[in-house]
């Protein structure tokens, strides 16, 4: 008896961005089933994982794929991203300012660091990240919106003031 047909990865990232969890996880699982050091399965595993609500499972499969590809970048930052939902956001910290080193030029990076800091309450050190978040994607809203918010907070205004009206000038009106 043959082996059901194996959908391609890229079926797989499609099925998730439509929406089919489930259909996209049972892709990966079968990815991985057949070749188990299909490392990108299981980061996209641990991105399922972490969007159902299961960040440690995320963790899981995270580390299986760091175990294959130690340095992958995103891999790191999601990883980082499930530590901080499990509230572990010193150690998701810890991984971020090693990521920073790793990919200075990742807006990414740079953004979690600054949602970890935030977390310890240790805004001054958000804001500069935010800062740095912008100086790579200038045009991200979320950040944008967060670095001013933090700045209200420093009673930085002027700061608070340019990023928000930035920000107002990029939202679109409807």
């Amino acid at each position: 008896m043959s082996q059901p047909t194996l959908i391609s990865f890229d079926q797989a990232v499609r099925l998730l961005d439509q929406g089919k969890d489930e259909q996209a996880r049972n892709a990966f699982s079968d990815r991985i089933a057949r070749d188990a050091s299909d490392w990108q399965s299981l980061m996209m595993l641990g991105i399922i994982a972490g969007k159902q609500g299961d960040p440690t499972l995320a963790i899981t499969f995270f580390d299986r794929a760091l175990a294959i590809h130690p340095r992958h970048v995103d891999t790191l930052c999601n990883r980082a991203n499930a530590l901080m939902l499990l509230n572990r956001h010193e150690e998701a910290l810890t991984s971020l300012n090693e990521l920073v080193v790793m990919a200075p030029d990742n807006s990414s990076v740079w953004g979690n660091k600054a949602a970890a800091l935030q977390a310890l309450a240790r805004l001054p050190e958000a804001v500069d990240c935010f800062v740095q978040v912008l100086e790579l994607a200038p045009d991200n809203l979320d950040f944008l919106f967060r670095h001013g918010m933090a700045c209200v907070t420093l009673k930085q205004y002027a700061d608070a003031e340019e990023s928000l009206r930035r920000l107002t000038t990029l939202t679109p009106t409807n």
